[in-house]
């Protein structure tokens, strides 16, 4: 087991991370314990994958139970077209869509939430991969996807 701190929303929490596999992990953060799979960075076809936890609560107050909830993340510094952002993003995992959160025609910037999709009972937001406009949407709410399946079509340029 390896221990790190890590800073959500400017707070600080420590995770207990366990390898379990070569590519599959333990993960507890604030006592909630979930399995996690690498993928390689090629895979992810430019997808930002960012699982989010609730904030902790001040202090005397009770913790209701913990579930992980979706909260816009801020994309890593990068350049406007990351190597292998096609006019297409793919399914990063397999899971259920379980939120559309823009139309055709969209104009979007690189890492703004285009899904919500539920993977191993954890909510992560799909985010756009590069500048662009969804020019098509090929999955609906409560779909179930596999790996690599098409979810979102960008324009060409």
């Amino acid at each position: 087991m390896r221990r790190y701190t890590i800073e959500i929303n400017g707070q600080p929490h420590v995770i207990d991370v366990t390898e379990l596999t070569a590519d599959t992990f333990q993960v507890t953060v604030g006592g909630q314990q979930v399995q996690v799979r690498l993928a390689d960075h090629d895979d992810l076809a430019g997808a930002v994958i960012a699982p989010h936890i609730e904030p902790p609560l001040a202090p005397g107050r009770a913790a209701p139970g913990l579930s992980p909830v979706t909260v816009p993340a801020s994309p890593p510094p990068a350049p406007a077209a990351p190597r292998g952002a096609g006019p297409r993003m793919t399914a990063p995992m397999p899971g259920v869509i379980l939120a559309v959160t823009t139309r055709v025609g969209a104009d979007v910037k690189r890492g703004e939430e285009l899904l919500v999709l539920e993977a191993m009972k954890m909510k992560n937001s799909l985010q756009a991969p590069r500048d662009g406009r969804v020019a098509e949407i090929c999955v609906a709410e409560k779909q179930q996807v596999k790996y690599g399946d098409p979810l979102i079509r960008f324009e060409e340029g």
